[in-house]
């Protein structure tokens, strides 16, 4: 619980932050790769964390990663797919997103049970971040995509 504060913090930072970058990067598929390297990083961190300010200091990366990566899928979707079917785009990631939230506390209990400890499961998960990096970097973005957003002044 003592975690939210700065989870909370660094989340809407990193939101700030991603959202500006995404608008003004050439390739903004590189804030991906940031936000899942961070997530490896703080999964394998979680293997060795205690209390005090390593475990606020892991909750921080938690919230910065959640927060960039809502910034920066919330900025490409459109850029991605375009605004014709948005909101069925917006559902289906929405559904997955809650899919995976309520399947992975099973698995990481399941998992522990099974080892009477969290860090197999936590490493072994490192290596969906990580894929995830890899395929953002590998991954040709569309030419609309590729392009930094249009802004309009008044």
């Amino acid at each position: 619980a003592a975690n939210f504060l700065p989870q909370t913090v660094t989340s809407l930072g990193a939101t700030l932050l991603m959202g500006y970058l995404v608008d003004r990067l050439r390739r903004p598929q590189l804030l991906i790769v940031a936000a899942m390297v961070m997530l490896a990083a703080a999964l394998v961190w979680a293997t060795v964390l205690g209390p005090g300010w390593s475990a606020l200091l892991y909750g921080a990366a938690l919230g910065a990663t959640a927060g960039g990566m809502k910034a920066v899928e919330t900025a490409l979707t459109p850029r991605l797919f375009g605004t014709a079917h948005l909101g069925a785009i917006r559902g289906v990631i929405t559904a997955v997103l809650v899919a995976g939230s309520a399947l992975g506390p099973v698995v990481f209990a399941v998992a522990y049970d099974a080892t009477g400890s969290y860090a197999a499961i936590l490493l072994a998960t490192t290596a969906l971040p990580l894929a995830v990096a890899v395929a953002a970097v590998t991954t040709r973005l569309p030419d609309r995509a590729r392009q930094p957003a249009q802004t309009t002044r008044p």
